[in-house]
């Protein structure tokens, strides 16, 4: 259960800039590293919104251009979701802490984003989690949402 990163980085396309008569510092361009690294959490696409949006001390990013409205939008409406109060730190626990309970990628990342406060939501969030959970488990998942999500 490991939220990945989106597998991209930042390189200066400098031909692509000569070919078309424009200087070479005028354009930077994201780069695929690898295709479908991973799937990406709502903190995940909230820290990148927010490195976009100038919202850190020191970006990350290099800036284009201003942030889209819909980024802006996109940022603002995660901020009020669980994913604006969570850590990279209390996520790490959180990933480390439900090993043992063998859910799948997916599984985990739909309870990080949602943040589960009652036994329903974890059993609609969990595939079969009445065959593969005892209650007490889920009582810990509970715990384990409150506390660190």
């Amino acid at each position: 259960c490991t939220p990945c990163g989106a597998g991209f980085t930042w390189t200066r396309v400098a031909d692509a800039c000569v070919a078309s008569g424009r200087r070479r510092s005028a354009f930077v361009a994201m780069k695929v590293l690898c295709a479908n690294e991973g799937l990406m959490s709502n903190f995940e696409l909230l820290e990148v919104l927010r490195q976009r949006t100038r919202e850190t001390p020191v970006a990350l990013l290099p800036h284009v251009h201003d942030p889209f409205p819909t980024e802006m939008q996109c940022s603002d409406t995660l901020k009020k979701t669980p994913a604006g109060a969570q850590t990279k730190e209390n996520l790490a626990k959180f990933i480390k802490a439900v090993e043992p309970l063998n859910l799948t990628p997916a599984e985990c990342l739909n309870l990080i984003n949602s943040k589960p406060t009652t036994d329903v939501e974890i059993h609609l969030l969990v595939e079969d989690c009445e065959k593969r959970l005892k209650e007490s488990e889920v009582e810990r998942l509970l715990k384990l949402s409150a506390d660190l999500l």
